[in-house]
């Protein structure tokens, strides 16, 4: 029996769909193609709650689409969701884009072209995500990372060489309290760190310059591991955000300051609506060659994108100046990999002999994993919270420019959970040669002390604070209106 709506928007598209009577399982869909030779194929799969069967193998609806395209000969990403049809014509992009907004049934599309997405001249919104946007669906603070570290009971992490290796390090350099609840910052690590590493200089005998920047690397990596272990639920206050732009504005951009992969995590629902993130980077994702494992494969939203003739594309920027727990950069290729589903690094998780080490034991230790294309290691792309920030990389120089431009062009810039901290100096310098005198700012923070406003006073005159927290901003719908109307 047909249902009127989802019953839980935290629901994968597909699952909503078959949940609600939409679809079934079992059912089956048609892909027909036109090869890049003029040839044409027709694929059949049938659903399952979460991808199609093709061939007697289950693969999420993109990734099926992708698998049957190689089977005839071309490579290239494709949206499944336009490219799967059922038996009675409608693609599945139709059938969700009816039902979960509630459009009346229309003439379905005959076939799909190739279209470019122009970006506006002007951006009506810029969305500027801090931690604080993250805390509520369990992404750990800057302050609880490291004695999560340190007091973690996972013993497979504790046993694990990387893991070592750091809490040695900082025993020999720090001291912390578990039952005062005092710990070195992870400023203060990262700041002595990079002091040597600038410096050129070794620190003692038993930590030589070459170990000092391996254990960079590695105290990075443990940071991401923690990160990516504690946020591994997708967020319904983040899908909300997304309807919300659905529904009243989609000339936004984001810039988010966080690792976490919450935002993008919940973009599942636009997908189905032609719509795609623009991470502002030349992924490696976009070749589709044989290097990159073609699940891996994404579709570049500054090509032209294959689309129904009843949904038009468009692509929204998010900018994750800081690096994402979702990146791996290659410093051989210069590319960056984008691992939607695979969040985390070869921790070395499962060393548990115990022995001494030397420094060629613990480098060989704490490398992980490697590029398909050169065989040279993956590195993290996170910039690490240290007031000796090296903001040289030019991923990172890129993603400035990129934000700086997209705040100049802003209308609005809305904050979410950021608290402007003295540290992230470079924000501000983005943020004042950026703004405008009549851009409106508003800052959505629950922190509503004088030295917080103060901070961001600093920025212009013409602010307004609003005491909420992020899951009260996406359910106040008078406000999510003005906001982006």
């Amino acid at each position: 029996m047909k249902k009127d709506t989802f019953d839980d928007i935290g629901k994968m598209p597909l699952e909503g769909l078959i949940d609600a009577g939409q679809l079934e399982i079992g059912q089956k869909v048609v892909f027909r193609y036109m090869t890049e030779a003029g040839k044409k194929e027709i694929f059949e799969g049938s659903l399952q709650k979460n991808g199609i069967t093709v061939d007697g193998h289950l693969y999420s609806i993109s990734y099926s689409a992708v698998y049957c395209m190689k089977k005839a000969g071309d490579q290239r990403a494709i949206n499944g969701w336009l490219a799967w049809q059922t038996e009675d014509g409608r693609y599945l992009a139709e059938v969700y884009q009816q039902f979960r907004d509630k459009k009346p049934p229309s003439i379905h599309s005959k076939s799909y072209s190739e279209k470019y997405y122009q970006y506006p001249s002007r951006r009506d919104v810029v969305f500027i995500f801090g931690a604080g946007a993250s805390y509520a669906d369990g992404a750990p603070l800057q302050e609880d990372i490291l004695p999560r570290i340190l007091e973690t009971n996972n013993k497979e992490l504790c046993d694990s060489l990387i893991h070592r290796v750091i809490k040695e390090f900082l025993a020999d350099n720090f001291k912390w309290n578990k039952d005062a609840g005092y710990y070195p910052t992870l400023e203060e690590v990262f700041g002595f760190i990079d002091y040597f590493i600038q410096k050129g200089e070794s620190l003692n005998q038993k930590y030589s310059l070459g170990l000092i920047i391996e254990i960079k690397e590695a105290l990075i990596k443990l940071t991401h591991y923690i990160i990516s272990f504690t946020t591994s639920s997708t967020s319904r206050v983040y899908q909300l955000f997304w309807e919300a732009i659905y529904k009243y504005n989609k000339n936004i951009s984001t810039i988010v300051l966080n690792y976490d992969t919450y935002l993008e995590d919940a973009f599942s629902h636009m997908f189905p609506r032609n719509i795609y993130l623009d991470y502002c980077l030349r992924l490696a994702n976009y070749d589709y060659s044989e290097d990159i494992d073609d699940k891996n494969w994404w579709v570049n939203p500054r090509e032209p994108i294959l689309s129904l003739s009843t949904a038009e594309p468009v692509s929204i920027k998010i900018i994750k100046i800081h690096g994402s727990l979702n990146w791996k950069y290659c410093n051989c290729c210069n590319q960056v990999l984008l691992t939607p589903l695979d969040k985390k690094f070869d921790m070395g998780i499962g060393d548990t002999t115990g022995k001494s080490q030397t420094e060629d034991d613990i480098h060989s230790g704490l490398v992980g994993l490697r590029c398909s294309r050169d065989g040279n290691e993956f590195q993290t792309l996170l910039v690490p919270p240290s007031h000796m920030k090296n903001l040289s990389h030019p991923v990172n120089s890129q993603l400035f420019i990129e934000s700086s431009e997209e705040i100049r062009r802003a209308k609005k810039v809305v904050f979410i959970g950021y608290s402007l901290r003295p540290i992230d100096v470079h924000v501000k310098a983005i943020l004042k040669k950026s703004l405008k005198p009549d851009t409106e700012i508003m800052v959505v923070d629950t922190n509503t002390s004088e030295e917080f406003r103060f901070r961001y006073q600093g920025l212009s005159n013409n602010i307004r604070f609003i005491p909420y927290s992020f899951e009260d901003f996406v359910h106040d719908e008078a406000l999510l209106k003005e906001i982006l109307l």
